[in-house]
């Protein structure tokens, strides 16, 4: 609790001391600082961090409007880390209950968030490190195209003469056909015969409608075996140190290919490859890894469709759009970022244009644009049980729980569920970043499910 001043700190401690332990922060050296109810006068709190302030009637009186109570109310607002509450009776100090003028107010602007400064330095480099950085690159251009184009020819030596070898006859289900490779002896293969249940796999064209499979609607499907090695349980408050995006330097996520399968589309960056999978009508799999030769791998949940639905997928010169039914998914080539739009063609969710996406040593983090509005609950271990973690930070994974995907349900009709086996933390404070962190994760996945109502976003997750 913040105080005016000393005296006024000491009356307060004085009352509150009555009904629960307090810890009277006007004494100075006197008293230790740690957990539970503090007073403090505002002048001695400069420098100090708390997880919830309550500033004690801030009134006109108290705190006239001028430039240097206009500074202290600053330095009493800005030591709450999650929560701040004013409690006042009378008349409330205008600069809190008036407007500021316009031309005190602060003009916003987009920043690059997380950029480092070594970003921009050129890094001295030896004849030698130039040669093999180059050598570097040119082994990743290479993979590169061979993901996208046709692969490399390599010479082969001659095949040795081969003596006829006698097999047994082949079974109905198999037929032997001979092929001829050029350069190389004709050889006999088996191939399994073609037939009603055997289609070969056609490329599709750009914008062409394709069918895919969603996932059965009953019944509740298991997860990853074991337990979440986490050492946080749900809805821990993390640390402030723990908040901030530590050691990497800003991406390049502009689109440089992108590649369309029966089942998703790829899509690749300097920076990685992306993966969009419509698993249902109203649920998108989003995953990424870094670097274009890495392949996205099984998380234990739902890959892709398990029922046929009719998905497409177009593409122009700014855009990639995949339409699954409930959701469309946008794709901007310049930047990268992911955003989600219903049938009415309204926003639902973005991620952030300026970084969407980062992999680093220690996991991976998603940044998201959640507007100020927007109510954010992450769902518990019960169906009724949601911590609201509106502005605020908070660990939303199961330390030492059975694997579950957690999941963050928004009051615009949708929910993210993280398909992470370790720690995840939420964090929707601009100061740090709006993001959810996944921890010791190289592969970034999420799925974004539609849901008018919170009851059917839970019952989709279940079904993944």
């Amino acid at each position: 609790m913040i105080c005016r001043d000393e005296e006024e700190a000491e009356r307060v401690a004085a009352r509150l001391a009555e009904d629960v332990p307090v810890k009277n922060g006007a004494k100075g050296e006197t008293e230790e600082f740690g957990d539970g109810v503090m007073v403090l006068p505002v002048s001695y709190t400069k420098g100090l961090e708390f997880d919830a302030v309550l500033l004690f009637d801030p009134s006109e009186k108290k705190y006239p409007s001028d430039n240097g109570h206009v500074k202290l109310l600053y330095v009493a607002a800005t030591r709450a880390l999650h929560e701040l509450t004013i409690l006042h009776r009378g008349e409330l100090s205008g600069i809190l209950a008036g407007k500021a003028s316009q031309d005190k107010h602060l003009k916003e602007f987009v920043a690059e968030p997380l950029t480092k400064v070594r970003e921009y330095e050129k890094p001295v480099r030896t004849k030698k490190e130039q040669m093999q950085q180059r050598r570097v690159e040119g082994t990743m251009d290479m993979a590169e195209r061979e993901y996208f184009g046709p692969r490399r020819i390599a010479a082969k030596a001659p095949a040795a003469e081969e003596k006829p070898v006698i097999r047994p006859a082949a079974s109905p289900a198999v037929r032997p056909q001979t092929e001829t490779v050029r350069g190389q002896q004709a050889k006999t293969v088996h191939r399994p015969q073609t037939g009603a249940m055997h289609r070969p796999q056609a490329e599709t064209v750009r914008g062409q409608q394709d069918m895919a499979t969603s996932p059965a609607p009953a019944g509740k499907r298991p997860g990853p075996e074991g337990t979440n090695p986490s050492p946080y349980a749900f809805g821990t408050i993390p640390e402030n140190t723990s908040l901030r995006v530590r050691g990497h330097a800003k991406g390049n996520h502009a689109v440089r290919w992108v590649k369309k399968s029966r089942s998703y589309v790829e899509m690749a960056s300097m920076y990685g490859l992306m993966r969009i999978t419509p698993v249902a009508p109203d649920i998108i799999r989003v995953s990424f890894v870094k670097g274009v030769t890495e392949k996205i791998a099984a998380t234990g949940w739902m890959a892709k469709a398990e029922e046929a639905f009719s998905w497409s997928a177009r593409e122009s010169k700014s855009v990639v759009e995949i339409a699954a039914g409930e959701i469309t998914v946008r794709v901007d080539k310049r930047s990268g970022a992911v955003s989600f739009w219903n049938r009415e063609n309204q926003l639902l969710l973005a991620e952030n244009a300026a970084e969407p996406r980062v992999i680093g040593e220690e996991g991976s983090w998603v940044f998201f644009d959640w507007d100020k509005k927007e109510r954010i609950k992450a769902k518990g271990m019960l169906d009724t049980d949601f911590l609201d973690v509106t502005l605020n930070a908070r660990y939303i994974s199961f330390g030492g729980k059975k694997h579950r995907m957690p999941l963050v349900l928004s009051n615009r009709g949708y929910g993210i569920a993280a398909a992470a086996k370790n720690t995840v933390l939420l964090c929707d404070i601009k100061t740090y970043g709006q993001y959810l962190y996944a921890e010791g994760e190289r592969q970034l996945d999420y799925y974004f499910i539609c849901g008018e109502k919170p009851e059917n976003v839970i019952t989709r997750y279940k079904g993944l």
